[in-house]
């Protein structure tokens, strides 16, 4: 029986704080406003949200220091994940 598409999930699956660490890589926060951004250790964001938080979500919690209010919009950041 040949396979089907429609058997399978296409449900995109986030990379979590735990498969940064296996792959032996790290964080940067950047600001999608200004670009000012900085790595932030593995370590502290394991130890603040665990290691089965998403990465996608990471930058609702992060205020961007360069650009911190442009036109009143408190600006937020995306988590990138940058191989060693």
């Amino acid at each position: 029986m040949p396979c089907r598409m429609d058997q399978y999930s296409k449900t995109y699956v986030p990379a979590t704080l735990q498969n940064v660490l296996d792959h032996n890589n790290r964080i940067h926060i950047c600001c999608d406003q200004c670009g000012h951004g900085k790595p932030v250790p593995l370590s502290d964001l394991i130890e603040r949200f665990g290691a089965d938080y998403p990465v996608p979500d990471l930058g609702q919690h992060f205020t961007c220091a360069g650009c911190i209010m442009v036109d009143g919009i408190v600006r937020r950041g995306s988590a990138r994940i940058i191989s060693r």
